[in-house]
């Protein structure tokens, strides 16, 4: 077990490439080794990866976007969809309870339960 999960780096892997690759590495042999053992991946696996824990690099920072001063904001003029035009014209302001109210004038049938 030991022989295959020490490999040595290629100097051509970059950290986050090494450490995906060491990942993938003890996964397959995780999954191995609980299909035979009976227990569950994440058992398995838990041990393979602690030693792999402190090569772990950092997440990339991600570079937050400068507001440009006295920028306007954008204004979406895409044209709406023919749903969203209809999804509109149905807010009516009433709440679900007068929904139901006017439901059940339009289609009296459905009361208690009834045509289901």
């Amino acid at each position: 077990r030991k022989l295959m999960l020490e490999q040595s780096r290629p100097s051509n892997a970059s950290d986050q490439d090494w450490h995906k690759h060491q990942f993938a590495l003890r996964s397959i042999v995780a999954e191995i080794c609980c299909t035979v053992s009976g227990s569950t991946l994440l058992e398995t696996l838990e041990p393979l990866l602690a030693d792999t824990k402190s090569v772990v690099p950092p997440p990339p920072r991600r570079r937050s976007k400068k507001k440009k001063k006295n920028q306007l904001p954008k204004i979406n003029n895409k044209p709406q969809s023919h749903y969203i035009q209809w999804r509109e014209s149905q807010k009516t302001g009433e709440t679900n309870k007068q929904k139901r109210e006017r439901f059940l004038k339009l289609f009296p049938e459905k009361a208690n339960g009834a045509g289901k």
